[in-house]
């Protein structure tokens, strides 16, 4: 049966990669909610399309048939959708839901504004699509709803929260709503640390995650570096062997895809993750050698860390804890619905999603953004 898929943040990284996505696999159409302003929404959203299919090198016939097949809409999550109407086709049609839209907001000053993006938003969508007879809802979330929680990361709702952050504290709240809604089959996605393409790896989105720390790493070799004085390296308390969880922007959307196309009998949660990622070692030493900064000294204990290598600690501000948090994403569902498709152009088997950049790799994926401004906000 044919599907109408209904798109929230088909401006962002996620959400303009899964339109893509979707181009490529069905003759679906979509129907993208853009935020108001002062540009026409349809031209912002062919924009963004037009640069992703450009940064993942997407043939012209798949961008074309999305760009022919979307429908933008304009809508405000942070209002009320009673009044809004979706061009919506008559029976028989599944609809399906894709809410990708977020603000990744980390600073403690900005939790009412992540609420009312992150939880009151979901709880708006979540309406909308009990109103418009919607058969499946899926929410991206993240894998760092874990927060603090160490070891094994399993695919399940969090039973005791441990937030770092008033994002990763709304998108726990957003899943609740989700995982109490009995109108139709949902899901919930967990992506890791979501990176450029595994090809290209070229990044068209606002920059966040590591690329952030990537950027703020530079900013601090920027403002310590003088023709005058010879570059020291820093030391950094870090657990090196950990591992640190990139997974491309390709990966995430063909998962999710994938386990869409099995319909109903997919509900629950999913991690969308990497099941070889780098390790946090790896990622740093790429990083600071981006900057031009010698490569960094890893010591065991903070007492050995002088006042310089603290400088550059509070530089990474919120992000610090991210380079520290043993965790191991499980990823049992996820394997087991991949399992269970049957073969696909590009491969859908757990596999498939295997990706191990090594440092070369990691430097290219991230040098773009070794000198570019900081962004302190991100939309995905």
């Amino acid at each position: 049966m044919p599907t109408t898929h209904v798109i929230t943040g088909a401006t962002g990284l996620i959400g303009s990669a899964l339109v893509l996505t979707i181009a490529a696999h069905s003759d679906d159409d979509m129907i993208c909610l853009v935020r108001p302003s002062t540009t026409d929404p349809t031209a912002r959203l062919s924009r963004m399309l037009e640069r992703a299919a450009a940064a993942y090198d997407t043939p012209r016939h798949i961008l074309e048939s999305a760009l022919r097949r979307t429908h933008a809409v304009p809508a405000d999550l942070g209002t009320d959708l009673t009044d809004l109407r979706l061009p919506l086709p008559a029976r028989p049609h599944r609809i399906e839901y894709w809410h990708s839209a977020a603000r990744m907001l980390f600073r403690e000053r900005d939790r009412r504004e992540s609420y009312a993006a992150n939880v009151a938003g979901t709880r708006r969508m979540l309406e909308l699509a009990r109103r418009t007879r919607a058969d499946s809802f899926t929410y991206f979330s993240t894998a760092y709803v874990a927060g603090r929680a160490e070891g094994l990361i399993r695919e399940e709702p969090v039973a005791v929260p441990q937030p770092r952050t008033p994002y990763e504290r709304s998108k726990i709240s957003a899943e609740r709503l989700v995982l109490t809604c009995r109108d139709f089959t949902t899901r919930i996605l967990r992506p890791s640390v979501v990176v450029g393409h595994s090809t290209t790896l070229r990044y068209p989105g606002t920059p966040s995650g590591a690329y952030t720390i990537q950027q703020l790493i530079a900013a601090y070799h920027r403002a310590r570096s003088s023709p005058e004085r010879e570059p020291r390296p820093n030391r950094l308390c870090l657990d090196t062997g950990q591992p640190f969880n990139l997974v491309p922007i390709d990966h995430v959307t063909r998962q999710a895809h994938a386990i869409s196309a099995r319909g109903t009998s997919t509900p629950g949660i999913f991690h969308l993750t990497n099941p070889t990622p780098p390790t946090t070692g790896d990622l740093v030493r790429a990083l600071i050698t981006n900057t031009g900064a010698p490569p960094p000294q890893f010591v065991p204990d903070p007492d050995e860390l002088n006042w310089e290598d603290r400088q550059l600690e509070a530089a990474l501000g919120v992000y610090r804890p991210f380079l520290n948090n043993p965790q191991h994403f499980d990823r049992t569902r996820t394997d087991t619905a991949l399992s269970a498709l049957p073969p696909s152009p590009g491969g859908t088997t757990p596999d498939a999603f295997a990706w191990s950049p090594d440092e070369t790799t990691m430097r290219a994926l991230f040098q773009p953004f070794a000198a570019a401004p900081r962004r302190s906000r991100a939309i995905r």
